[in-house]
């Protein structure tokens, strides 16, 4: 569960909760500094693994990838029924 998890990071010193100053049905979770400096240091180890992976490939073929990829996802987030492959 979504509480579950934000219990952990809390409890890590990620983030802070506090209750919604207009709905109190409604939680505000903001990243601590300590959460911050933990996401950019994931997101720089992540960086450099996508360059390592995707450095194989050229410009056109990254392009290529990338389109491809957008269409699947804009494919995915549409949720329309899925169709048989016949490859």
């Amino acid at each position: 569960s979504v509480s579950g998890r934000l219990d952990a990071l809390e409890k890590r010193g990620f983030v802070h909760r506090t209750q919604s100053t207009t709905d109190r049905r409604r939680v505000v979770v903001e990243l601590t500094a300590a959460g911050r400096e933990t996401w950019l240091g994931a997101m720089d180890v992540l960086g450099h693994e996508e360059e390592r992976l995707l450095g194989v490939l050229t410009p056109e073929e990254r392009d290529l990838l990338n389109g491809m990829l957008r269409r699947i996802m804009v494919e995915a987030e549409a949720g329309g029924p899925a169709q048989a492959w016949h490859g």
